[in-house]
């Protein structure tokens, strides 16, 4: 079996819940304050799409047997990330900074040469230009939650926390049959394993 394995940074898109975006996403639409615990951290944030695009030439260009990170390759600190969030959802919002809960990851960005190399990757030059849709994802989904509670109707949906834990295995050159699942809930990106296929699973 041809196995290729991509290392994931933070990754982002709309409809993710649970993690630090969707959260400070989640609490500036409502007003609520943004907190921090410490404001020091550096994280790497990587778009789902690029993350897409990385699976595919992973997929279906040549073998690499080494592990590849797939990142921005850029660091983003927690503070900035609260700024960028308050400012696209126009948020009231204050940003509040309290003390670091223990032993955190402070600074994480990952070494994305090779991914430039042999995936002809290319690092965007705002590792969080995607922030904008995912804010409107958030808006149209609490919009929608609204208007079913305004009808008296309850949602049966709650919040998942989506695990970046990804494999990509590859057997044949035969294009796989790609299903997509796509809520306000979580995203997942799936592909149908069929024999000789070449597929992607991400698990949650």
């Amino acid at each position: 079996l041809d196995v290729s394995i991509a290392r994931l940074s933070n990754v982002y898109g709309p409809g993710d819940r649970g993690r630090v975006i969707p959260r400070f996403v989640e609490d500036a639409l409502l007003g609520l304050p943004l907190t921090l615990f410490g404001a020091e951290q550096l994280i790497d944030f990587v778009w789902i799409e690029t993350v897409l695009d990385a699976m595919m030439r992973l997929g279906f260009g040549p073998s690499i047997s080494w592990p590849i990170n797939v990142g921005s390759g850029k660091g983003v600190t927690i503070l900035e990330l609260c700024e960028r969030v308050v400012r696209a959802t126009a948020s009231p919002s204050p940003v509040e900074i309290v003390a670091s809960r223990g032993v955190e990851v402070v600074r994480f960005v990952a070494d994305t040469s090779a991914a430039q190399k042999w995936l002809g990757l290319s690092a965007p030059p705002d590792p969080l230009f995607g922030l904008d849709e995912v804010v409107n994802a958030a808006r149209m989904g609490s919009e929608a939650v609204q208007s079913m509670e305004t009808a008296g109707l309850k949602s049966s949906t709650q919040p998942t926390r989506v695990r970046s834990s990804i494999s990509l295995g590859r057997i044949s050159r035969r294009p796989p049959k790609w299903c997509c699942r796509h809520n306000a809930d979580k995203f997942s990106f799936r592909a149908a394993y069929q024999s000789n296929s070449p597929f992607i699973c991400i698990y949650e």
